[in-house]
């Protein structure tokens, strides 16, 4: 009896293992038995400028096939085979693999706005190649070079680059134009704590979008004057994941311009007479 017992719990163990080991699609890509676990990841990965980003891949039934990492720039590098890294910046891109979990996890850190885009998991099997995408977004406000300028330059222009975590943030901002309090999405600047808008003959503001996502923000300063030291700070305001606020700044120094004296003009003429 004992025996007849021991028999269908290792039976039912067995079936639990085999349907374990099956279980994946609800649209998690799968062939010949592999497949992506789309239950424990994230397809979507949100990541602050200048933080990490966790890009977790779950491969299950894997076997003896590789893993791997790629980017959808239509480059075809890959970033990771197997364990083995090949981006081009190991100091920020790393990989940590658990093969009996089936995880793949590949990090970012310091991340850049230039990192946002489309990531790849493949594993390529005999049959064909099984990928799962994932969308890395990053937040985050980056903004010209601290500079020196002569004092009277103008239409000196400073350059301010958001991107917001929604694709629609075009259209959110373009919607709230007009609607006074209902803005969720902002770009501003302060200089010496006080904030800028467009002044015919001071300052001009404009804003223009590389993407639906990323947008552009020019101060323009008619005319540079000592009043324009100091620090001009760029700040995107977000209520796209709670409220949130963050800046870049800019410096700006002043390089005055020495005037030529009469006798330094007198000088340049007698040099330019013909010998």
């Amino acid at each position: 009896m004992f025996t007849s017992f021991l028999t269908k719990l290792v039976y039912v163990l067995l079936c639990a293992g085999l349907a374990a080991a099956q279980r994946c699609p609800k649209d998690g890509a799968s062939r010949d038995g592999v497949c992506f676990d789309p239950t424990s990841v994230s397809y979507k990965v949100l990541a602050k400028e200048g933080g990490t980003a966790a890009l977790l891949c779950v491969v299950r039934n894997l076997g003896r096939e590789v893993v791997t990492w790629m980017r959808n720039d239509g480059r075809d590098i890959p970033l990771t085979v197997d364990t083995l890294l090949f981006a081009a910046d190991k100091t920020r891109m790393r990989l940590n693999v658990s093969r009996s979990a089936g995880e793949w996890l590949l990090i970012i850190d310091r991340v850049r706005l230039s990192d946002a885009g489309q990531y790849l998991c493949q594993v390529e099997l005999k049959t064909g190649v099984i990928v799962q995408d994932y969308a890395l977004i990053v937040e985050g406000v980056s903004i010209s070079a601290d500079t020196a300028v002569f004092s009277g330059t103008r239409y000196f222009p400073l350059t301010c680059t958001v991107r917001f975590a929604s694709r629609d943030a075009k259209a959110l901002m373009t919607a709230a134009d007009g609607r006074r309090g209902s803005r969720r999405l902002s770009i501003e600047w302060y200089h010496r704590g006080i904030r800028q808008t467009t002044e015919p003959g001071a300052v001009d503001i404009s804003l223009s979008w590389e993407d639906s996502d990323t947008a552009v923000s020019v101060l323009t300063i008619d005319l540079v004057q000592p009043g324009h030291t100091g620090e001009w700070v760029c700040l995107k305001r977000s209520a796209e994941f709670g409220a949130t606020m963050e800046t870049a700044t800019h410096t700006l120094r002043l390089v005055c311009r020495q005037r030529a004296s009469a006798k330094d003009y007198r000088l340049i003429q007698i040099r330019q007479i013909p010998g």
